[in-house]
């Protein structure tokens, strides 16, 4: 077993006092016009509140048009016959894309996060001018972090929410790198492939907050883990209650063992993050508890700044020898 990370850093070199004689550059005046476009989205108040884009959703909710409630399919390309309208552009609504996911059981199905635009699905594995459609949850869902989708049944689906860079600093909108991001609203699933959802981790009124990854049990499909802006969380219910298992801000990414999913890694860290909790974090008991293996003398560095992203390769033959890859029987069936 190997357990990969990438560590990325950033240094500035400051020069000296600039000379007289040296002309001064004008001033752009750029950050005061983004400052003033920002305050006309949060006026009366400094700040856009926590919970605002939650409420002004729920007052909206009864003047939505049909064609956005879950369910509806909206692919951007073009109007019925008879309608008087008919989009033209642009068809790069969704931003960029932070979450990708392949329905395992049909690979022409991928459905995708997007960092503003909410989720999006295609069923032509993705080929065609338009392969992709946008999925309407119902909920107001700007960026999807993650997706997971059932391995045995594929008609359980799981986004996280929210784009954040740090605990508590991702405010929708704005230009400064330690805050900007999109709200978030928790976790939603869907349990009929993404025709209807509903909130499994609900912080609509929280949602400076962020979902980073979800790792699904592949043995127990039920047992999924969350890392978050706010630590880890695990549900064994398929999503119908969370409890946090690890309490260290900014769980970034996850990765289950290949063969025992009670063994995982979770990578914690970003921007603000205190230097004693950034590390990487494992549990042998799927959660229970914990260990920070960037201590001294086991390898890694104390502290770094920054994400980091794991993956635990396996390995099907190395020099020549062949090596057991098959999945072994369910732990559980295996202890009955």
């Amino acid at each position: 077993m190997l357990v990969g990370a990438a560590v990325a850093g950033a240094g500035l070199l400051l020069g000296g006092p600039r000379p007289e004689s040296a002309p001064r550059r004008p001033s752009s005046d750029a950050m005061a016009a983004l400052h003033f476009l920002d305050r006309q989205r949060s006026y009366p108040e400094r700040e856009i509140p926590e919970a605002a884009y939650q409420r002004a959703w729920e007052k909206a909710l009864p003047l939505r048009p049909l064609g956005r409630r879950a369910g509806a399919r909206e692919d951007f390309s073009e109007g019925s016959a008879g309608e008087s309208w008919r989009p033209i552009g642009p068809w790069n609504v969704g931003g960029r894309t932070n979450a990708l996911a392949i329905n395992p059981l049909n690979p022409d199905i991928l459905l995708a996060g997007s960092a503003s635009g909410g989720l999006w699905r295609s069923d032509t594995r993705g080929e065609g001018s338009r392969a992709w459609h946008y999925v309407e949850t119902g909920f107001p869902v700007l960026g999807v972090n993650a997706v997971a989708i059932d391995p045995v049944d594929t008609a359980n689906v799981y986004i996280g929410t929210g784009e954040v860079y740090g605990r508590d600093t991702s405010i929708g909108g704005l230009y400064i790198r330690t805050t900007r991001g999109s709200y978030g609203i928790g976790i939603l699933r869907s349990n009929d492939g993404g025709l209807t959802w509903s909130k499994s981790l609900d912080w609509s009124y929280a949602q400076r907050r962020g979902v980073l990854d979800l790792a699904i049990d592949p043995d127990d499909p039920a047992r999924i883990f969350a890392g978050t802006s706010e630590g880890v969380y695990r549900t064994g219910d398929g999503g119908g209650s969370w409890e946090q298992v690890l309490d260290v801000d900014m769980a970034v990414d996850i990765a289950l063992h290949p063969h025992d999913a009670d063994t995982l890694y979770v990578s914690c860290g970003n921007l603000n993050i205190p230097a004693g909790q950034i590390g990487i974090y494992r549990s042998r008991d799927g959660g229970d508890t914990w260990a920070r293996l960037n201590v001294a003398g086991r390898g890694l560095p104390l502290s770094w700044t920054g994400k980091t992203l794991l993956d635990i390769p396996v390995f099907e033959k190395v020099a020549g020898l062949h090596m057991n890859a098959a999945r072994p029987e369910s732990r559980r069936a295996a202890t009955a």
